[in-house]
């Protein structure tokens, strides 16, 4: 049976097959129709080859006149018996003989090839009109022939390796250099295809679709990479992917071109050894062997291996978000930020402090119970933090979520979780109808009766934290960190947000009094106590926004939002902390970068001007 969309290989014959006659015998007749057949086919990222019984050098000098010796890798030209010489097309190729299509106007040939090639898909010539209208209407998804390309370099590889003694040597001549990188979206077209595509070294085989693939690289629970590959022979490109949660592997996928280079085993290493769970069957032992021949030419000045394993943990709300969208993306970096869970509610609990210790105090069995699933706003990863992780440097935490959530107390163990704006209290029956009818107050998580009388039995409403418990809830996460990780937190604005726009609260209850006392005051306040705990402490860092803040020209639409301006400053002096502090690789994005983000936020907000007058000049002539 001959599936045309598993066909990764097509091996052709030529006399009476690729062409009319028999080349030795006299005059061929070329078709016209199988050129164009293997010129689409390598557009569309399908790789061509020759296994015939002829003379290697007539063939050539016949695929040269009609521009066509370039599309052909791994050629086998001679007069030996094909069965073995297809195998080893293949075998050398690193691919499974179930992706490859042999096609030969002899049955015997065919038969042969069978019996060394289990599984290969053979065909007489009556399949090329069928491959001709299959390939014609198929997508061209590689138009540069990079694919094409990639297998020549291996092609390269081959020929050298021949000569040397053991695989180990030729290895270690051959330069090879891997570079892990984090700008996932930027190259999701190659993922996803790696991802459907690849089989041998795919250990997980987990078949995401696209919209998968991107809900999954920018959720900040994952930690996503691509990995790129060159070395003498040439530049393979993205050849990895890897999507890790809590140290289980998600995704962890190579493609056959770098099989045998040992990429997956150091990869493997690099990223920490995480749990991976293989599907069916690969062809790599993830433990064996031992990388020695990667990245040996790395200078001396690029991170150790040490640094390249510590990590640093970001966690909290938009203001973390908003800095580190001046930073560039390392694997080092772990962001625990805001997020929307499947339901549409906005996760953002998991920033409070008082979170973090309870995930530290209490048992998954506790913080999973029946009595906590059952809460509306329930999400399973509104407790989880790397944060206590053993191979932290750092923990860059942010206070800005705690003064405005309201907490509550399960009556039966004393967990506490929190939940919505502090003033909103659930478990007050008289307000029921209030938050019923306001889901955009709560996070949008939409509350029935049924659910207000679960809390209202099951929970005691504490209400906000005092800044005395959130230096309390700091103490114990400090005690509980790393030995030789550092702390680092942010100091919220103690300069008054003065609001003079009508639209502002739409959507929002944040108080700018907080149980009576002003925000920047309540904001002082706990400033003060932190700055005063942190004294003498050099494992402990301040990041200060009072030190940017320059009036009301530097807030947004709230006293914790501020312009794109402050957000930068902070990213360079926390760049600057790190870099004075660890040998972690840690920097700002381009100024190009920054220069293209600010144009391309002038021109959003003249369009919203334009789209403005318009429309009230289409008002006017109604």
């Amino acid at each position: 049976m001959i599936d045309l969309k598993k066909i990764k290989l097509i091996i052709w014959d030529l006399d009476e097959t690729f062409w009319g006659g028999v080349l030795s015998e006299g005059n061929i007749v070329l078709s016209d129709a199988n050129i164009r057949l293997v010129k689409v086919a390598t557009d569309c990222g399908v790789i061509q080859s020759i296994c015939s019984k002829n003379d290697e050098e007539k063939v050539n000098d016949i695929l040269s006149k009609i521009d066509l010796k370039d599309y052909f890798v791994f050629k086998s030209i001679d007069w030996t018996n094909k069965g073995p010489r297809v195998k080893a097309i293949i075998d050398d190729m690193h691919l499974r003989y179930t992706n490859v299509l042999f096609i030969d106007d002899n049955p015997t040939n065919r038969a042969e090839v069978e019996h060394f090639c289990p599984d290969i898909m053979t065909a007489d010539i009556d399949i090329l009109p069928n491959l001709s209208t299959f390939f014609g209407n198929l997508q061209k998804s590689d138009q540069n022939h990079s694919r094409l390309n990639q297998y020549k370099v291996l092609e390269k590889k081959r020929e050298v390796r021949k000569n040397l003694d053991s695989t180990e040597d030729f290895l270690k001549q051959s330069n090879i250099q891997v570079e892990i990188k984090y700008d996932c979206l930027d190259n999701l077209d190659r993922i996803y295809d790696l991802i459907q595509r690849a089989n041998q070294l795919n250990f997980t085989k987990v078949r995401s679709s696209k919209e998968e693939i991107v809900s999954l690289l920018t959720n900040s629970l994952y930690r996503c990479g691509y990995v790129t590959v060159s070395d003498i022979f040439g530049d393979y490109g993205i050849v990895g992917f890897f999507a890790v949660r809590d140290n289980n592997a998600i995704h962890f996928v190579f493609s056959c071109r770098t099989l045998g280079m040992g990429i997956e085993q150091y990869v493997y290493c690099e990223i920490g050894k995480p749990k991976v769970v293989i599907a069916g069957e690969v062809v790599s032992e993830l433990d064996n062997p031992i990388v020695t021949w990667i990245n040996n030419n790395v200078s001396t000045d690029k991170k150790s291996k040490e640094a390249f394993t510590k990590k640093i943990v970001v966690h909290g709300p938009c203001d973390l978000s908003s800095i580190f969208a001046y930073i560039e993306d390392s694997p080092n970096i772990i962001k625990e930020f805001n997020y929307v869970n499947e339901n549409g509610i906005s996760i953002e609990q998991r920033n409070c402090t008082t979170h973090i210790v309870e995930y530290k105090k209490f048992s998954d069995e506790i913080r999973e119970s029946e009595i906590v699933k059952k809460l509306p706003f329930y999400d399973k990863d509104m407790f989880k933090t790397a944060i206590f992780d053993a191979d932290n440097e750092f923990v860059i935490l942010s206070l800005f979520t705690d003064p405005c959530l309201a907490c509550y107390k399960e009556k039966q163990t004393g967990l506490i979780v929190c939940f919505a704006d502090a003033p909103m209290d659930l478990t007050d029956e008289s307000r029921a109808d209030e938050f019923i009818s306001s889901p955009y107050k709560l996070h949008n998580c939409k509350l029935t009766v049924e659910d207000l009388d679960f809390i209202r039995q099951n929970y005691e409403y504490l209400g906000r934290i005092q800044p005395s418990e959130i230096l309390d809830n700091i103490k114990y996460i400090y005690n509980n960190i790393a030995n030789n990780c550092k702390l680092i937190l942010t100091l919220q604005s103690e300069t008054q947000f003065i609001n003079t726009s009508a639209k502002y609260s739409i959507g929002s209850v944040r108080p700018e009094k907080l149980d009576n006392t002003p925000r920047h005051i309540y904001n002082k306040n706990l400033n003060d106590i932190l700055r005063q705990w942190a004294k003498g402490k050099d494992d402990v860092l301040l990041l200060d926004f009072n030190d940017y803040i320059k009036g009301q020209e530097s807030f947004n639409d709230h006293i914790s939002h501020f312009k794109r301006e402050v957000y930068y400053q902070m990213s360079q002096n926390l760049v600057s902390i790190i870099k004075n502090n660890s040998e972690i690789s840690f920097k700002n994005k381009s100024h190009f970068y920054i220069f293209t983000q600010k144009l391309s936020n002038k021109i959003r907000h003249l369009a919203y001007l334009f789209k403005n007058k318009l429309k009230s000049f289409v008002e006017r002539k109604k």
